[in-house]
């Protein structure tokens, strides 16, 4: 079923959905395919995993049963992507399912995805948190509408070797999946050992025996022979007396009774236990408390996490060097309109002007130099004002928010490099009072 279910979502994966996807979150198209495919994967290997065990099957059927997943299939995501505002709350609505599903292990998928097919991780997170719930639809509807634990966690587990097989290189271990697939087999494999390893290294065989010491039993005959003669050659001699004064006849001193060799002592090998996985070292979302306590999920070096560090510190006074660059606020290109995957930045600046009344701030709209000089300026003029009208749409009073466009002025890179040009493509922001 799982091949089935992949299929499944592959086959959905229309070159109009792709297009919608693409737009969505500024990826290229062939990118953007390979991303929704690994987001199909990631998320069927993160449910095996969860349902592996019975409180994990048990969560995910009070789950399944609980909520009310959008969609039947990805056929109905074009409708609902064609609304920037509905597609923003679909990609708000998969991000808490995902954290949700897999807690911590949701920052390694998204960088799976996000490596194994060249998108960046913003939009990888936006595309496994659309298409997430339409896995868990597909599941939901496989039992009527109301799962429970038992047969969840069968039909999971029916696909457990499926997917072990046929993975694409590097899922399985972000999910643990080596340690849980293989603590079974070595358990069993260790006990195996400790049985059978003594038995095999601390004693002979019999026929190993008769073998070693056969040089024994075809001796003593002889050795017998030998005494006997001895014993009538001393009896017929005069010079010893008489038969009865002969003392007992004792075993030559000189030849040590023959003994079976020792067996070699070995020690047994170490079971070789699983390499250890390596700790992850790129950065995953933390939680961003505000003075108000309201709790934001941001990256570590996000431009949120910047604004309260400045805001906070009392030591750092409002001027005008004081710049922090937003991260992931795109653009259409060539235009000032906002894709929706750049909203919820912007919402969380406004969350933090909210919790700091006080503070003001001003945003500043930057081009690389390609292209007429007052066209760019004019652009980067228009994008920095819409940034600030969303901050507005969103309960800021505009008498706190200046825009201004600067264009192809203060490069922060080199305009000669495609990197370059795209890190001067920004929108900065800075505080003006606090």
């Amino acid at each position: 079923m799982a091949i089935s279910l992949l299929e499944t979502l592959k086959s959905q994966l229309s070159d109009e959905l792709i297009g919608l996807l693409s737009r969505l979150t500024g990826e290229q198209p062939t990118l953007t395919q390979a991303a929704a495919e690994r987001a199909g994967e990631a998320t069927l290997a993160g449910l095996l995993r969860q349902g592996a065990t019975p409180e994990g099957a048990t969560a995910l059927a009070k789950l399944l049963n609980d909520r009310n997943f959008h969609g039947s299939a990805l056929t109905d995501l074009p409708a609902k992507l064609r609304d920037p505002t509905s597609a923003t709350g679909l990609i708000d609505q998969g991000k808490a399912l995902l954290t949700s599903l897999f807690g911590e292990r949701v920052d390694g998928l998204i960088r799976w995805i996000s490596n194994s097919s060249g998108v960046g991780q913003g939009s990888a997170f936006s595309m496994m948190s659309l298409i997430a719930p339409v896995v868990l639809n597909f599941i939901k509807r496989q039992f009527g509408g109301n799962a429970d634990a038992a047969g969840l966690s069968n039909y999971l587990s029916g696909e457990r070797s499926v997917l072990e097989r046929s993975a694409p290189a590097g899922l399985l271990p972000v999910l643990g999946w080596r340690d849980w697939a293989m603590a079974p087999a070595s358990a069993t494999e260790t006990a195996r050992s400790v049985r059978t390893t003594p038995a095999a290294v601390s004693a002979i065989s019999p026929p190993e025996e008769r073998k070693d010491s056969s040089w024994y039993w075809l001796a003593l005959p002889l050795l017998l022979l030998l005494l006997a003669g001895l014993f009538l050659m001393r009896g017929c001699n005069p010079a010893e007396g008489p038969v009865s004064s002969v003392p007992a006849i004792k075993e030559p001193t000189s030849a040590p009774t023959p003994t079976a060799p020792k067996p070699a002592v070995v020690t047994p090998a170490p079971v070789p236990k699983p390499a250890p996985e390596t700790a992850p070292t790129e950065p995953r979302p933390v939680e961003l408390v505000l003075r108000d306590n309201t709790k934001l999920m941001v990256w570590p070096d996000s431009i949120e996490r910047q604004l309260v560090a400045f805001i906070e510190d009392t030591k750092k006074v409002p001027d005008e060097k004081n710049w922090f660059t937003f991260d992931r606020l795109d653009f259409e290109t060539g235009s000032a309109t906002l894709k929706p995957t750049s909203q919820e930045r912007l919402k969380h600046v406004a969350a933090v002007l909210k919790a700091y009344p006080s503070v003001r701030i001003k945003i500043g709209g930057y081009t690389d130099n390609t292209g007429d000089p007052q066209k760019n300026l004019q652009l980067s003029d228009d994008r920095a004002k819409a940034a600030k009208q969303i901050l507005v749409n969103l309960g800021i009073d505009g008498g706190r928010v200046e825009a201004e466009g600067y264009g192809q002025q203060y490069p922060v890179a080199d305009n000669a490099t495609e990197e370059g040009r795209q890190k001067n493509r920004r929108v900065d922001i800075r505080v003006t009072a606090k």
